[in-house]
């Protein structure tokens, strides 16, 4: 696949997986979602120093969206921007395991 298009293409169709049944497809949609949050949880932490990092671990247990975004904004931190990072870093290394 184009790697300028790498961005705009879903998961399945990078592993070429779209007759696999749904459930399948499901489950794995799913695991690339936990990966892609757990490494979006470890670039946040990545950037905080300790006393922050127990502030997101509280925030996160507390499940309180507003908070976690006033979080992110007062450490600078790009949400967004991070998500898309992973996940087109996903995608490719997905695509160039569906190439060999």
């Amino acid at each position: 696949m184009n790697k300028k298009l790498l961005p705009y293409a879903n998961i399945i169709n990078i592993l070429g997986i779209a007759s696999v049944p749904y459930e399948e497809r499901v489950e794995i949609v799913a695991k690339a979602t936990e990966l892609i949050d757990t490494r979006v949880r470890a670039r946040v932490l990545e950037r905080l120093n300790a006393q922050a990092q127990e502030e997101f671990a509280a925030l996160l247990e507390q499940e309180n969206e507003d908070q976690l975004i006033e979080f992110f904004v007062k450490h600078g931190i790009d949400m967004p921007a991070l998500i898309e990072e992973e996940t087109n870093r996903l995608k490719e290394e997905l695509a160039e395991l569906a190439r060999e």
